[in-house]
């Protein structure tokens, strides 16, 4: 995923620009069995075969924010907060579908697949031959955020929900409902295998609406002196990411330390005054996933 902001805040009113990228690959059990065993070539002495279910979804947009912040509640002691605030964009690139089927691994690392697919695009990644012009989308989305601080045990929670009721609309989308077959194979040029995959079924341009899974968050801070110890939680498409994270307060900036456990990354987030910097990784020598973010505010 990846996302970029832009906006002015005044009087707790946000107007901003935001880019996002996000994409989500759903898949099964076998489809990842068979899809590790190929590419790190574990082979068997006998065929293997695999069940296949995968879903897919994706958007690129360019959206217009707006959001309000409300002081609900202001003591000495407590201050709650709630945020609310949606979003319309221009979309330029959706992804949205599901295949179905088997494929079978063989002992010579060759392959086989078979399945069906009801795949909408603006970009044909399911096979070759069919790349129509897709026309410009539109979306819409909404956010919620609460938070609330005890000034007294220096302690604040924070909940935030993003992409609620949020849909990307296209007209005019092209759509592959299609069977699709990998038992045409032969020899290439460099002497690896190539395959030249049967389709049939239909080709269609079809209006379409691209529904936007919601994110959730929350977190609840403690500070301890120069310290501030976290407990957090993020879901995404029934995905559970809890973590923790310690952060201590220098003479130069803020260092945050994090862990997550759902993948087992760590992070480092480097904060000073209004500029932030931080990175992810779920390997310190040979990662597989790499997150970099970084934020400056101006204060006028």
């Amino acid at each position: 995923m990846v996302r970029a902001d832009a906006g002015v805040a005044y009087d707790g009113l946000y107007v901003g620009y935001a880019y996002r990228y996000d994409t989500i690959l759903r898949a099964n059990e076998g489809f990842v069995t068979g899809f590790y065993n190929l590419k790190n070539h574990i082979k068997s002495d006998t065929p293997q075969t695999y069940a296949i279910d995968i879903g897919l979804e994706g958007v690129e947009k360019h959206a217009l924010v707006v959001a309000k912040s409300y002081r609900l509640y202001d003591s000495a002691d407590y201050t709650v907060t709630l945020g609310a605030g949606g979003y319309l964009s221009y979309d330029t690139a959706a992804q949205d579908g599901k295949a179905t089927g088997n494929g079978t691994i063989f002992p010579d690392s060759t392959y086989s697949l078979a399945g069906h697919a009801d795949y909408y695009f603006t970009k044909n990644y399911l096979y070759d031959g069919w790349e129509p012009e897709a026309s410009n989308g539109w979306g819409y989305g909404f956010h919620l955020g609460f938070e609330m601080e005890s000034k007294k045990y220096r302690t604040q929670l924070h909940l935030v929900v993003n992409d609620l009721f949020a849909r990307s609309r296209w007209n005019d989308l092209p759509t592959s409902l299609v069977d699709v077959e990998t038992n045409n194979s032969h020899i290439g040029d460099d002497g690896y295998v190539e395959y030249d995959p049967t389709i049939s079924g239909w080709e269609i341009l079809t209006d379409h609406s691209v529904k936007i899974t919601p994110k959730y968050h929350i977190d609840i801070q403690k500070s301890i002196g120069t310290y501030i110890l976290e407990g957090g939680y993020e879901h995404i498409d029934f995905i559970h990411m809890p973590y923790a994270s310690v952060a201590k307060a220098f003479d130069f900036g803020t260092l945050k330390l994090t862990y997550e456990f759902r993948f087992d990354s760590v992070g480092l987030e480097f904060n000073r005054e209004t500029f932030g910097l931080s990175i992810f990784s779920n390997d310190l020598s040979a990662p597989s996933a790499l997150g970099i973010g970084c934020h400056f505010r101006f204060v006028y």
